[in-house]
């Protein structure tokens, strides 16, 4: 049997889907130590060929918190990130496949940060067709 494992980031790279569909269970790290600048909330999207950083916003809480222990912040607001997506890609060529994607991602009902990216990557996983099973690290 193959396992690969790895930390829950935030809409991962495309090497972290191979990853998951090269192996028999992925295991996605929830009891890691959270870090600040990392991409486990965080990432880039492109704005007018430019590269602009987007960040989903947490509760304050302990730097040395796990990521299953830090939550989004009560503020934060799917729709106004989803609106700086449509304007970026809204005439990308499958845009109309991708952003209900995107849609199903930030609007998920989670305030835990790690069910939140658990979440997406599954998400992801399922729309490219991977069907590993994806597992905790606890």
């Amino acid at each position: 049997m193959n396992v690969g494992i790895m930390q829950p980031y935030l809409l991962p790279y495309i090497g972290y889907f191979q990853l998951i569909a090269a192996v028999d269970q992925f295991v996605v790290y929830d009891n890691i130590k959270y870090t600040k600048k990392g991409w486990i909330n965080r990432n880039r999207f492109l704005v007018n060929g430019k590269d602009c950083l987007f960040t989903v916003p947490l509760r304050a809480a302990s730097d040395a918190a796990a990521v299953v222990d830090r939550h989004l912040a009560t503020d934060f607001q799917p729709k106004n990130l989803l609106n700086r997506f449509e304007g970026a890609y809204s005439k990308s060529p499958y845009f109309n496949q991708t952003f209900p994607i995107l849609e199903k991602i930030f609007r998920y009902a989670a305030s835990n940060l790690f069910e939140f990216n658990l979440h997406s990557i599954d998400v992801v996983s399922r729309h490219l067709g991977i069907e590993t099973t994806l597992i905790t690290s606890s």
